[in-house]
Parts: C-alpha cells; structure tokens; sequence
C-alpha cells in the first residue's frame, strides 16, 4: 500500500500497531498493549467521523454519539480482527456501520416513544 495516499486512516501504521497490539495482549503486557490501544483508538477516530459523515449517518444522529459509541467498540473489534480475512480499514468498517445503524434505530425508537 502507498502511505502517501493514506489521508484519513494510516492503514500500514494502524495495521502494524493492530498486530503488535494482539501480540502484546498474549504475551500479558498489558500496560503497553493499553498505550498502544490508546493510539489505535485515536488513529481511527477520523475515519469514524468521515465514515458517519459520508455513509448519512449523522442526519438522523449526532456525529459525536456516533463516533464515541464507534471508539466504545474498538477494543472489541481488534481482538476479533483476523488478518488474514482482511484489511484492518475494512474490518473496522464494518463494524463502524452495524454500530451507527444500531445507533440510529435506537434514535428512532427514542423519538417514536417521545
């Protein structure tokens, strides 16, 4: 992958940190996998944003809701990401989506019952 046409997600970066953070969490370093988690966590915040933005997402929610319960996430994500079943970027994808989509039913539930 080309890192200069890498301008929301750092893909090679992000990867790299991904995988030593799965090694780290193994090997029981805990302190320096959640330093690494803080990073990893931070470098996707933008492309949550761009992902909500681009995708309509935030018309019917607020974009701070959606990337915060995104970032809430990508623990969870990281230690279910494989590999070799694809990229970091489009996993984190689409696990960003199936969470604003359940972020914008719960929106439309709130508002049906108010």
């Amino acid at each position: 992958m080309n890192p200069t046409k890498e301008n929301i997600f750092a893909a090679s970066d992000m990867t790299e940190k991904a995988i030593r953070w799965t090694s780290l969490q193994e090997s029981g370093r805990t302190q320096e996998a959640d330093d690494l988690l803080a990073e990893l966590i931070e470098g996707s915040t933008q492309m949550y944003t761009r992902l909500a933005t681009f995708e309509g997402y935030n018309r019917t929610v607020d974009i701070g809701i959606l990337v915060a319960a995104a970032r809430a996430k990508t623990l969870h994500w990281l230690s279910r990401w494989r590999p070799k079943k694809g990229t970091l970027f489009s996993w984190l994808s689409k696990c960003a989506k199936n969470v604003f989509r359940t972020e914008v039913i719960r929106e439309a539930q709130y508002r049906k019952r108010i």
